[in-house]
């Protein structure tokens, strides 16, 4: 009898324990999901800004050349980073440099090196990935002297 109540303890436990990890592995998911949601709000604002700028005729070139950055590197080269590079194409600035961690995977036709390698000077490093903006700005400013800015608040200067 006590080996049946024994049995019974430890298959309960067992149990319970399975349910308590299946719990925090579903709640983990849940908010990967719900950081990832709020990172796709961020970019969508930043395009939605962004085009209101472009059917007003507005570029940001004027933030660069106001600020006397004319050669600039620039983090991040998914979509936000892909249309900054194609806003400031035939331009007098200069993108010397890409920063990127899939850096082996990009080919943009400009130099494209990883956050941890040696950064050449830029008058500006333009963050591109505006949702982890604060994280990296903190990594940057401990390697370069040069201002480390958002595209999001040049979108909201201009």
């Amino acid at each position: 009898m006590i080996r049946k109540v024994k049995y019974s303890v430890m298959i309960v436990c067992s149990f319970a324990a399975g349910y308590f990890i299946s719990c925090v592995q579903q709640g983990k998911r849940v908010f990967e999901i719900h950081e990832q949601a709020r990172k796709n709000v961020s970019i969508i604002r930043a395009f939605n800004m962004w085009m209101a700028l472009k059917q007003r005729n507005h570029s940001l070139y004027p933030f660069f050349e106001r600020n006397n950055y004319h050669e600039i590197a620039v983090y991040g080269m998914h979509y936000l980073g892909e249309r900054l590079k194609d806003e400031l194409q035939g331009t007098d600035i200069v993108i010397k440099y890409v920063i990127d961690k899939n850096a082996e995977n990009i080919h943009v036709g400009v130099k494209v090196v990883q956050p941890e390698d040696v950064l050449e000077d830029v008058d500006a490093i333009i963050v591109t990935p505006i949702f982890y903006f604060e994280e990296i700005k903190r990594k940057l400013s401990a390697k370069v002297r040069c201002p480390v800015i958002s595209l999001e608040d040049i979108i909201n200067n201009v």
